[in-house]
């Protein structure tokens, strides 16, 4: 009797070990698209290069007047937590977008 609760118990750790490395990990991965996908700029993760597609929204001549052009090569460097703004490297120099633009801009992830 002691003998098969152990085992019951022995198992339970086992199987509870097996159940917390695999949250684990499917945590510590980061959601990044597949390469030639296109999304928006506020689904990259940091320090993910992207290349513009296209520029939609009620400021995409401000975008474009930015430097945010078809083909160009973009980084997100930083992201704000719970929303915030996204820095974005872009050219020769680093700008501070809005979800809310970022989400306008379609990009296609590139690979280092």
């Amino acid at each position: 009797m002691v003998g098969d609760i152990d085992l019951g118990v022995s198992a339970l750790v086992r199987w509870v070990r097996k159940r917390v490395h695999n949250v684990v990990s499917d945590f510590n991965k980061v959601d990044q698209p597949a390469p030639h996908c296109e999304c928006t700029l506020d689904c990259l993760a940091n320090g993910t290069k992207g290349e513009v597609c296209s520029v939609t929204g009620p400021n995409r001549c401000r975008l474009a007047e930015l430097g945010f052009s078809r083909g160009c090569e973009v980084e997100v460097a930083r992201k704000s937590a719970f929303g915030g703004p996204i820095e974005v490297r872009l050219r020769s120099y680093r700008v501070s977008l809005r979800v809310e633009e970022a989400s306008g801009i379609t990009v296609r992830a590139v690979e280092d």
